[in-house]
């Protein structure tokens, strides 16, 4: 009796205590220390990382996973079938890691009900052999919620949630054209609904997003990747738990679909640490994310959700407040204001939790927003991106990118979004006009600067307002009770028109009939086809916005020239190109100011060539060269030069017609709900604004709208007249209505605290996305300084201030002309037009007298009105010492 047992039987004795204990207690206790989930998919749900093991599946067995002296307690089937063995069922999953981790982290008892089907799929039409599928018609989902059910009646609790891990079948289904991108979707929302209606309509439901299988094509598992991160992003409490995708090939099992066990492990954690993020026990808006940029100088505002009453404490360096959540759940704790300095940890607790975020700086946030100028990345590319890229090295510089999204009503948070240090790395992520703006602001204060940028393409202003404010427009006040009642769901048509801009996005891939055909070799045929003369733009031959387009260009070249080196110089491409000689691919691009490719030795022939070229239009913004450029095919040493002006020949018929889908970004209000509302109070310096474009056929409105939205903002914001500094559109042939739009965007300038970039110099005639953003970045930084941070310099160009008609001509005077006036680019003419009571406007002459202007013409003999840069692609005259133009001005005030 007094002999000492050996460690084994110790350790045995102990569990079988344990488990004697376990029996013992109060079940609703006990109930109270676990929490259950229920596990859903295919193989990889139960895992095969040993590949010895045979598992089977079942759906009436249940695993807890608890934890006593440091050791793992693995107490199979509590629910009394006992159908498994469980070392040899589970040996090979992620869940031993998953249970581990999410006990060190809650301290409960951990209970998995396995009801996992290998090589199943979500919808029906995927379904392969006797594998099963758990479309909701099928015999796996209702055999699931029924044993489900039994197995929780025994358990006396409900589920904590449900962990999907399933789409490798469908992927391959997607492949195969078998199932489209959009039925697969739907049929994971309605499966996850179905799901809730059997155990709770707030039940969380947590995606593990399918991964890549080395054997199958990457495209089917990209659209079962996209459509798990919107179906996460559209379903409330639906998330995206762990990206499967990061794992290579070599993390498979031989070449194999499944995970080895360190993969597996690595799962296992990462979904339990974000099972515990996501515990509506402690959240915090994801605004506050490591390297967030705090700014100085206003108290510090941190919300969240927690449970209803408990107690929540911030701490920020020394400085520490505690507030109580409300009975919703809902907590917002204000700490004082900071001045410049970092880095910092925040701490956000409650009695059971404990969030940190790192890497914390107090430095000037800047809001960025707008639409498709505001949202040119860096990569995209902006002018000299390597030089841009190599030069990015401010780790103080920081950017938070918000997750495009649309909501009928006002969302309390985002869907996702992350802080970027500014490196290389990130750079070409960030948004290049907030990029050169912060640089600049950066280099002059030399402390951390923030940018939240928000922006979404092709957006009209009145989507970044909120419905209550468009209540007290006139245009809108009708309209918005319309809406207040509609009842579509506005994020499910948004779902559905971005599964229709993927699958356009697909057939720009990989729609080849030209490449079937053979239009891109040498002998093709293509005399039927129609012709037009360099450039060639969508417009001018007429064919869709959206449209998939080839062109073919015949040159000859002397055999004495055959055997050097050749250049193609395309001159502009738009959207973007696959570019062939004589049959051969010699490169591709997207959305180049100017287009080069090296032919590579031995393509160019004696006698005929043919180029041939594939080009994609988006938005009407497709073309080939601009009237400036010179397309050329030159050898290196620049001895042959022949010109690829004149005829090409084009046909947009050949591949399968584009077809966007049709969002619901658009709607009034859509846009603030869902990327601006989440943000507020989120301390701020200021607003930057580029946006204009998709409003600019309704300047008059337009007038009314852009002082309505700050407004909107500021009064949301609660920090007084925040500076809102945005940018004035610049030049663009055949933007009719771009004069009229400039300045009704100037009109906001009446009121306080605001501050117009100019742009009219910098644009691009010939694309509406001018690739040059670094002097509108840095023009919108000098406002800041003047407005924002009274800062003593030139800060704007001269200004337009008063009119004098004297004699046969008109005196200019300007404001803001401490920096003189320079007139240059006059040789294409003054930019000045003059009219008399005739309104009929002639160029006009200009004389330079000191810091004014005087206006003539020898046509107008009583002018009575001047105009400058009144066109939609102006010559820019009007300049101050520093560079800076003068914004477009008239005197008068005739309607268009």
């Amino acid at each position: 009796m007094g002999a000492l047992l050996p460690n084994r039987s110790v350790q045995l004795l102990k569990r079988f205590v344990f488990i004697l204990l376990v029996a013992g207690i109060n079940t609703t206790v006990f109930a109270q220390q676990k929490l259950l989930f229920l596990v859903v998919g295919q193989s990889n749900a139960v895992g095969q990382g040993d590949s010895s093991l045979t598992v089977k599946t079942g759906l009436s067995q249940a695993f807890e996973y608890r934890y006593t002296d440091d050791s793992l307690l693995q107490l199979a089937d509590p629910v009394g079938t006992r159908e498994l063995d469980f070392e040899k069922a589970f040996t090979g999953s992620a869940w031993p890691a998953f249970a581990q981790r999410l006990y060190q982290l809650t301290s409960k008892s951990i209970v998995i009900i396995p009801a996992a089907r290998g090589g199943s799929s979500c919808n029906y039409k995927a379904e392969l052999s006797n594998y099963g599928t758990w479309d909701t018609c099928g015999v796996l989902f209702r055999n699931t919620v029924l044993k489900t059910k039994a197995a929780l009646k025994k358990i006396k609790q409900p589920l904590s949630g449900i962990i999907w891990m399933q789409g490798e079948r469908d992927a391959n289904a997607i492949n195969s054209g078998v199932l489209q991108t959009s039925e697969y979707q739907e049929s994971l929302k309605k499966l996850i609904l179905r799901f809730r209606h059997g155990f709770g309509a707030e039940l969380p439901f947590y995606l593990v997003q399918t991964g890549y299988y080395q054997h199958h094509p990457k495209a089917g598992f990209d659209s079962v990747q996209m459509v798990q991160e919107r179906v996460a992003s559209l379903l409330p409490k639906v998330y995206l738990v762990f990206k499967t995708a990061k794992f290579a090939e070599t993390n498979r099992l031989k070449g194999e679909i499944h995970y080895d066990q360190g993969a597996l492990n690595e799962t296992g954690k990462a979904i339990a640490n974000e099972v515990y993020r996501l515990n509506p026990q402690l959240n915090v808006a994801r605004i506050f994310a490591d390297n967030m940029v705090i700014q100085q100088g206003v108290p510090v505002k941190v919300w969240g959700t927690a449970i209803p009453g408990e107690k929540v404490s911030v701490k920020l360096g020394t400085k520490i407040a505690v507030v109580k959540a409300a009975p919703n759940g809902k907590w917002l704790i204000s700490l004082p204001a900071f001045n410049y300095g970092g880095p910092y940890i925040l701490r956000v607790k409650t009695l059971t939790r404990a969030i940190s975020y790192k890497n914390v700086m107090i430095g000037e946030v800047w809001l960025a927003s707008g639409q498709s100028n505001m949202n040119f990345t860096i990569g995209r590319p902006v002018a000299d991106m390597e030089k841009v890229v190599a030069g990015a090295n401010y780790p103080i510089i920081r950017e938070f990118n918000v997750p495009a999204g649309v909501s009928k009503t006002p969302l309390d948070d985002l869907t996702g979004g992350k802080w970027l240090v500014c490196n290389s790395y990130n750079a070409p992520e960030f948004s290049a006009v907030a990029y050169f703006f912060a640089r600049k602001l950066y280099l002059k204060k030399k402390v951390a600067i923030g940018i939240i940028h928000t922006s979404y393409g092709g957006t009209p202003i009145e989507a970044w307002i909120s419905k209550d404010a468009l209540l007290t427009h006139p245009d809108f006040k009708e309209k918005i009770p319309a809406l207040l009642k509609d009842t579509t769901d506005w994020a499910q048509m948004q779902v559905t028109a971005d599964s229709a801009n993927r699958e356009k996005d697909k057939v720009v891939l990989t729609a080849s009939k030209g490449q079937q055909l053979g239009v891109h070799q040498l002998n093709y045929v293509d005399s039927g086809w129609n012709s037009h003369d360099y450039p060639v733009r969508v417009a001018d031959i007429q064919a869709p916005p959206y449209s998939l387009i080839w062109l073919r260009k015949t040159i000859v070249v002397p055999a004495k020239d055959v055997n050097r080196d050749y250049k193609l110089d395309l001159g502009k491409v738009l959207e973007s190109d696959i570019t062939y000689v004589n049959g051969i691919e010699v490169g591709r691009s997207k959305q180049l100011d100017h287009t080069f490719y090296n032919i590579p030795h031995g393509v160019i022939r004696a006698g005929k060539n043919v180029i041939a070229i594939r080009l994609v239009s988006q938005w009407n913004n497709g073309q080939i060269g601009s009237p400036v450029d010179k397309p050329v095919l030159k050898s290196v040493d620049h001895k042959v030069m022949i010109s690829l002006g004149g005829t090409w020949r084009y046909n947009y018929t050949l591949e399968p017609e584009l077809l966007p889908g049709k969002g619901y970004q658009n709607r009034p209000g859509a846009l603030f709900n869902a990327m601006i509302h989440p943000l507020i109070p989120y301390g701020i310096k200021g607003i930057l604004w580029y946006q204009g474009e998709a409003n600019a056929a309704n300047y008059v409105q337009y007038k009314s709208l852009q002082p309505l939205m700050f407004t909107d903002w500021r009064t949301r914001w609660a920090q007084g007249n925040i500076p809102f500094l945005f940018v004035q559109l610049p030049g663009l042939r055949g933007a009719k209505y771009w004069p009229w739009m400039r300045e009704a965007q100037a009109f906001s300038l009446t009121y306080p605290g605001t501050g117009m970039a100019v742009s009219i110099d910098v644009g691009d005639p010939y694309d509406v996305h001018p690739h040059n953003k670094k002097p509108v970045g840095e023009r919108l930084a000098l406002l800041a300084g003047h407005i924002a941070y009274h800062d003593h310099g030139v800060y704007e160009g001269p200004v337009f201030n008063r009119a004098t008609i004297k004699g046969n001509a008109i005196d200019i005077t300007f404001k803001n002309t401490k920096s003189g006036i320079v007139l240059k680019n006059t040789a294409a003419g003054s930019g000045f037009v003059i009219a008399g009571d005739d309104h009929i406007f002639y160029p006009a002459r200009v004389q330079l007298q000191g810091a004014s202007l005087l206006i003539s013409s020898p046509t107008v003999a009583k002018p009575v009105a001047v105009r400058y840069a009144w066109e939609p692609n102006p010559n820019t005259t009007l300049f101050n010492k520093a560079g800076l133009p003068a914004a477009p001005f008239r005197t008068d005030n005739w309607e268009p």
